[in-house]
């Protein structure tokens, strides 16, 4: 009994980082309070691309949150459409 208590502690112990570490606090927490949609989206991209959607805000007056929604609105609807 006490060597398998022993054994989940190190399973527990070599496994329960690897998982977490993986998760992010946004992940986690919508894993355990519910939620589904929180309207946020991290997204990596090359800087060529960023310095293309900061020069075209510029220009059209628009924040970079409101353009990159436009864009994927578009691209949505298009797909819809179709």
């Amino acid at each position: 009994m006490a060597l398998l208590r022993i054994l989940a502690g190190i399973t527990t112990w070599l496994f329960v980082p690897t998982l977490t570490s993986s998760l992010t606090p946004n992940i986690l927490r919508n894993l355990f309070l519910g939620y589904e949609y929180n309207g946020r989206i991290t997204l990596r991209i090359p800087k060529s691309l960023y310095r293309m959607v900061v020069e075209t805000v510029k220009k059209e007056g628009v924040s970079a949150n409101q353009f990159v929604s436009h864009l994927i609105s578009m691209g949505i609807g298009r797909k819809i459409s179709v």
